[in-house]
C-alpha cells in the first residue's frame, strides 16, 4: 500500500497553527444557525458542525476520530460548548449529516462516476509513469475538477495499483514480441552463465567505470562492445516510455540474478532488455567521461609544462637583458658620443674659465685677448718638450731652416700620441691637440727656438706678453673677434664628416706614407 504521505490526497497535519485553526475551522453564525436547527443535542451539533468545516477544508469526510483534538476543542469553543462535550454520531445520522452537507456546498456524490474518472486518467498516465503515488496524484486533480466527492484513500491506492499491473503487463508482452528466439536465449543466459570472477554475466551489467586510466579505459571499451553485442535494445523498446524503462531497469538491478529467476519469463525478458539498454547507456557515458578526465589530465600537464618553459624563457630573456644593459652602459661610458661631450664640456670650461673674471664693461679687444692667451698658455707650459728650441736649432749646427707645420695635431685612431715631427732636422714631439702650431725662424735657432699657438690657421705670432696684445692677437687689433678657429676644433671634436678628408691627409703625413715621405725625406736631406 501507499503511503498517504507521499501523495496530494487531503489530510490533518500533525501540527495546526492557530492561523489555520481561524482561518479553515471558525464556524460562521450563519453556518452555526443552520446547524442548530438540523440537530437536537449539544453532541450532534459539535459532530455536524466539524463534518462541515472539514469537508469544507479536504473535499471528504473524516471519521471523528481521525480529526484532531485542537480543532474539536477549538470548535467547541466558538460555539459556547460545554468543555466535556464530544461529537458523536450514529450510522443513520452521520449519513443524514453528510446529505446535508453536501446540499449546502454543492457537491454532488457520486462514487461510480468518481471511479470511472480516476481510472481512465490513470491509465492513460500509467504508459509514462510507473509510480502509484503519482497516479493518486493525478486521479485526485480530474476528480476535484469534475466536482465530485473525493474517493476513500485506500479506494484510490487499489486502483492504481491495478491500472500499473495491467499496463506494465502490456508493455512487457510488446517488448517480449520484438525479441527473436536467439536473443532470448542470449539473454536468459546472462542469469546463468559465470565469468571469471565466479559471478553471472547479469552483474557485469551492472559495474559501473573505475578511475580514468589508460588500462581502465581499454577495458570500458571492450565492455561497451560486449553489451553492444547484446543486441539492439533501442529497436525493442521503441514506443516506451523513458520513465518506465528506468524503471524496469531499477527493479533489475535491485534483483540478484535467483530473484529474477522468480519473475515470469515475459517479465523477466522485459526486465533485462531494459537493463542491457541502461547498460549500454551507461557503459557509452562512462567511456566517454574516462575520455574527458583522460584529455583534461593532459592539458593540465601540458599547461604546467608550458608555465615552466614560460618561466625558463623570462629567466633567460632577463639574463639577456641584464648583460645587454650592462654593455650599453660601458659602451657609452666609453663611447665616441660620450668622449665628444666631454671633449665639448672641456672646451666650454676652458672659455668661462677665460673670460670669467672679465669686467662687463670690457672692450671686443679684451675677451679676444683673454682667449687667445688661455689657448696658446697649455702649449707652452705643460706640452712644449724642454729644449725644443735647443734641439730644433743645433740640428744643422745652431743656423738651419726650421720647418713650418700647419694644422692641428691631434690623437690617431688608436688613441696614442702623435708621432715624433723633424722640425728642421730635429726631432719634437707635437701636442695632443691645439690650434695651428709655427716655428718662428727670426729668433736665434741656438737657444730662443720656440713653438707658438695662434688662433687662427696660417698665422704666426710670438709668445703672449702684456706689452704687445696688437701683435698677440692682430685680428682682435683690427676688432674681429677670434672665434673661427673654436668652431673648427668643436667641429673636429663631434666628428664632422667634412673634415674627413683633411683628418686623413694629416694622418698619412704623421705616418710618412707616399709622397709625404719622400718629401719629408728631402727636406732632411
Amino acid at each position: 500500500m501507499t503511503s498517504i504521505e507521499r501523495t496530494a490526497y487531503p489530510r490533518f497535519k500533525r501540527l495546526i497553527t492557530a492561523h489555520e485553526l481561524h482561518l479553515f475551522f471558525a464556524p460562521s453564525r450563519d453556518e452555526v444557525e443552520w446547524a442548530a436547527t438540523r440537530t437536537d443535542c449539544d453532541e450532534h451539533l459539535l459532530a455536524l458542525l466539524l463534518a462541515l468545516k472539514s469537508y469544507q477544508r479536504m473535499g471528504c469526510f473524516p471519521k471523528l476520530d481521525e480529526i484532531p483534538d485542537m480543532v474539536v476543542d477549538f470548535v467547541r469553543r466558538a460555539v459556547d460548548l460545554p468543555e466535556d462535550t464530544m461529537p458523536r454520531a450514529a450510522n443513520r445520522t452521520a449519513e443524514r449529516q453528510r446529505t446535508a452537507v453536501r446540499q449546502r456546498t454543492g457537491l454532488s456524490y457520486d462514487k461510480a462516476k468518481a471511479r470511472k474518472i480516476a481510472k481512465a486518467v490513470m491509465r492513460s498516465e500509467a504508459v509514462s509513469k510507473n509510480r502509484p503515488a503519482d497516479l493518486i496524484n493525478v486521479a485526485l486533480e480530474k476528480v476535484v475538477e469534475a466536482g465530485l466527492e473525493l474517493p476513500g484513500f485506500t479506494t484510490l491506492d487499489a486502483l492504481a495499483a491495478k491500472v500499473r499491473m495491467e499496463v506494465n503487463a502490456s508493455i512487457c508482452v510488446s517488448v517480449y514480441d520484438q525479441l527473436s528466439e536467439a536473443h532470448r536465449e542470449r539473454l536468459l543466459a546472462l542469469l546463468s552463465e559465470k565469468d571469471e570472477s565466479g559471478t553471472t554475466k547479469c552483474n557485469r551489467l551492472k559495474q559501473s567505470a573505475k578511475a580514468p586510466t589508460w588500462s581502465h579505459f581499454r577495458a570500458q571499451a571492450e565492455h561497451l562492445g560486449w553489451v553492444d553485442e547484446l543486441g539492439e535494445t533501442g529497436v525493442w523498446l521503441e514506443g516506451v516510455a523513458s520513465g518506465k524503462i528506468t524503471d524496469f531497469a531499477g527493479e533489475a538491478d535491485a534483483a540478484d540474478a535467483p530473484g529474477l529467476r522468480d519473475y515470469n519469463l515475459v517479465k523477466r525478458l522485459a526486465l533485462l532488455v531494459c537493463l542491457v539498454h541502461k547498460a549500454r547507456m551507461r557503459a557509452r557515458d562512462d567511456l566517454t567521461t574516462m575520455f574527458t578526465k583522460r584529455i583534461a589530465l593532459q592539458v593540465k600537464r601540458a599547461k604546467a609544462e608550458l608555465e615552466s618553459i614560460r618561466e625558463q624563457q623570462q629567466a633567460i630573456v632577463e639574463v639577456l637583458i641584464g648583460n645587454y644593459r650592462t654593455v650599453l652602459q660601458h659602451i657609452d661610458a666609453d663611447g665616441p658620443v660620450q668622449a665628444a661631450r666631454e671633449k665639448a664640456a672641456g672646451m666650454t670650461a676652458e672659455v668661462l674659465a677665460a673670460v670669467g673674471g672679465l669686467d662687463p664693461d670690457a672692450e671686443p679687444g679684451a675677451v679676444a685677448t683673454l682667449l687667445g692667451a688661455a689657448r696658446a698658455r697649455p702649449a707652452h707650459d705643460g706640452e712644449r718638450p724642454a729644449g725644443a728650441g735647443r734641439r730644433a736649432g743645433s740640428a744643422r749646427g745652431g743656423g738651419g731652416r726650421l720647418r713650418r707645420v700647419r694644422g692641428p695635431v691631434r690623437e690617431n685612431r688608436e688613441g696614442r700620441r702623435p708621432p715624433r715631427q723633424l722640425l728642421g732636422g730635429a726631432a719634437v714631439r707635437a701636442p695632443a691637440q691645439g690650434p695651428l702650431h709655427d716655428v718662428r725662424p727670426d729668433r736665434p735657432s741656438g737657444t730662443d727656438g720656440h713653438l707658438r699657438g695662434q688662433p687662427g690657421p696660417g698665422r704666426a705670432c710670438a709668445r703672449p706678453t702684456p706689452q704687445e696684445p696688437a701683435r698677440l692677437h692682430p685680428r682682435a687689433a683690427r676688432g674681429r673677434p677670434p672665434g673661427r678657429h673654436l668652431v673648427r676644433h668643436a667641429e673636429l671634436a663631434e666628428g664632422d664628416p667634412r673634415q674627413e678628408p683633411a683628418r686623413r691627409l694629416r694622418a698619412q703625413a704623421l705616418r710618412g706614407d707616399g709622397v709625404h715621405r719622400a718629401r719629408r725625406g728631402t727636406a732632411h736631406r
